[in-house]
């Protein structure tokens, strides 16, 4: 049986109260290729004039097929969606390759930046530092639900 993102973060070091909640998470949506997809719209979508797929690869020197593939979600294997191709077009919206396969991705970017050097301060820091900054996550998470309800 093929483990999905849920399962693996789920029984890695993540820890969630079950496999629900993880990918409630995570917006629902635990699909890395459709993730990939959605936010790289949304990403072209937020350039005036929206950027074309050509003009994209253009920028990162990823085929404009490969950016297609990307944009349809289809199969990584056949669309030829490597992490190096991912990370050449994150950089071309100042990101990096790990943002565009997160769920949820904030249209604000200057808030994925933010997210970056809280991941960077997570993996400086020691044992406790990181056990602070995930409660620190959670309460802020759990507040962010409330409020919404």
């Amino acid at each position: 049986m093929r483990a999905n993102l849920a399962t693996i973060c789920y029984r890695g070091k993540h820890k969630f109260a079950s496999r629900r909640r993880y990918h409630s998470a995570m917006g629902g949506n635990t699909n890395v290729r459709a993730t990939l997809a959605a936010n790289l719209d949304m990403l072209m979508r937020m350039r005036t004039p929206r950027w074309k797929q050509k003009e994209l690869a253009k920028s990162s020197g990823v085929s404009q097929r490969t950016i297609s593939n990307m944009l349809k979600g289809t199969d990584q294997l056949r669309s030829g969606a490597t992490l190096d191709r991912i990370d050449a077009v994150a950089r071309v919206f100042g990101l990096r390759s790990w943002h565009l396969v997160m769920p949820a991705l904030p249209d604000d970017l200057d808030q994925a930046n933010m997210m970056s050097d809280v991941v960077d301060c997570y993996i400086s820091a020691d044992d406790d530092g990181r056990d602070l900054i995930r409660r620190v996550a959670e309460r802020e998470g759990r507040y962010k639900n409330q409020a919404t309800k």
